[in-house]
């Protein structure tokens, strides 16, 4: 199998993965607050002088570019387009995902600052690619 086909195959799986995240009909957390297992993990984080400033909503934004990031991988390596284009693509991914968020799904929350993170990570992830062998 080629470099290019393995791409293919992420990306399709990556893909479908963040279509299931996306469209999830609640937050993923939970509706009834946060989970216990991210609970726990904030508690740690007050309790240890190093990781005070890690707070829910800190930890939601850095989620929310991690998981942008393999889309601007997979972008770039697909896409034969000037990172400036495949940068607006990202943006316009994640708008539409808080949009469709917005229209369709009541207990979601779409937020501004999600489509900005959103598109951080996108962007995170098209700049890596400059630092990945190619074959």
């Amino acid at each position: 199998m080629t470099a290019r086909a393995w791409w293919y195959a992420a990306g399709a799986l990556y893909a479908a993965g963040l279509v299931v995240l996306l469209s999830w009909p609640e937050p993923i957390d939970g509706l009834d607050g946060v989970s216990p297992v991210v609970q726990h993990f904030l508690a740690w984080c007050a309790a240890t002088p190093a990781a005070t400033w890690i707070t829910y909503p800190v930890l939601e934004q850095v989620t929310n570019v991690l998981v942008f990031v393999p889309a601007g991988l997979v972008a770039r390596r697909l896409i034969r387009l000037p990172s400036a284009a495949l940068l607006a693509i990202g943006v316009a991914i994640s708008l539409s995902a808080e949009l469709v968020q917005a229209a369709l799904l009541p207990h979601r929350f779409a937020t501004a600052s999600d489509v900005i993170a959103n598109s951080l990570g996108f962007a995170i992830g098209v700049i890596c690619t400059k630092y990945l062998p190619r074959r």
